[in-house]
């Protein structure tokens, strides 16, 4: 690494800046400073827009003249790194054994972190409780989670406690042998009772694209008023933002759900969609398991409050 000048110290104090010695693509540029680095975490860099060619945001491929100076927002990190850190907090379990725990995730708390150092997820209370988590799976911020649900979504989460028990549990849940049931409060009445339309990752959302992946989601109407549909969904694939895409492609965004077009709701945080039931085989001992989440105290007032409570008769 070059000497940087005192006004880019001041302006950039985290900067990492080096003068490309010969000409190639930036990102073979970039690993030569950083051999340890994982090809991952190289890519990482990249993605987060942190790595620019004479001040100017490149991505991976770009070619780079010698002489050329490459500066870069941060290190790569290791794995090590990102791995969740234990954290102080409540942990809400609903079902646990030798091989996993099934717990439920608050609304506005992330499933496992996303940089090196981050606190605050429910990764973090998990491998506080269950320090043997921490080891398990491909990613080193999983936690041993075996899926994720998004910050804003409440509910059933299920972390394996040994390596077997992971690779069985990603494996039930890529196949479609686990069923998985959302509340979700949505906004007007969608058309129709089901929506099976391809889903495309656009940058933080997905859009609906035929050069996707295939999706298909499934609901059915528990409470209706004239503002809102409360909904039990049945996603039979597990695509990002699933859901949340496949509602409001239907004339109904989930309420609070501005990445999809859905409108701040007065007294609800975030987007009301609650992962509130899995049905699985025990990815040991093959035993069924039927786990089920109450909603949070704040989403099950919110309801009550707009009359969206379901008839427990009906």
């Amino acid at each position: 690494m070059v000497i940087m000048s005192d006004s880019e110290l001041r302006t950039s104090p985290n900067l990492l800046v080096f003068d490309a010695a010969s000409a190639g693509r930036v990102d073979k540029l970039v690993g030569e400073q950083f051999p340890d680095a994982s090809r991952k975490r190289l890519a990482q860099l990249f993605a987060e827009r942190l790595v620019r060619v004479d001040g100017k945001k490149v991505k991976k491929g770009h070619q780079v003249r010698q002489g050329q100076r490459i500066a870069l927002d941060r290190p790569p990190v290791s794995d090590e790194d990102l791995r969740a850190v234990p954290a102080e907090g409540a942990l809400h379990v609903v079902y646990e054994d030798e091989h996993l725990v099934a717990l439920v995730k608050p609304p506005g708390m992330p499933t496992y972190p996303l940089r090196a150092g981050e606190v605050g997820t429910l990764a973090n209370l998990v491998v506080s409780k269950y320090p043997e988590c921490a080891r398990i799976g491909k990613d080193p911020r999983e936690a041993g989670f075996a899926h994720r649900l998004d910050a804003d979504t409440s509910g059933l989460l299920i972390a394996a406690r040994t390596s077997d028990a992971w690779t069985a549990l990603r494996a039930a849940f890529a196949s479609g042998n686990i069923q998985k049931t959302y509340l979700a409060v949505v906004e007007g009445r969608p058309i129709g009772s089901e929506c099976e339309v391809e889903l495309l990752q656009d940058g933080k959302r997905v859009r609906v694209d035929y050069a996707g992946l295939e999706a298909y989601t499934t609901w059915e109407e528990l409470v209706r008023t004239d503002a809102f549909t409360l909904l039990s969904c049945q996603a039979h694939t597990g695509r990002m933002h699933q859901v949340r895409a496949h509602l409001s492609h239907c004339g109904s965004p989930i309420a609070g759900d501005l990445l999809y077009e859905g409108t701040v709701q007065e007294g609800l945080s975030g987007h009301f969609l609650h992962g509130s039931e899995l049905h699985l085989s025990h990815p040991v001992t093959n035993e069924p398991l039927s786990l089920k989440a109450p909603l949070p105290k704040e989403r099950a007032a919110w309801l009550a409050k707009h009359d969206l409570v379901p008839d427990p008769g009906a």
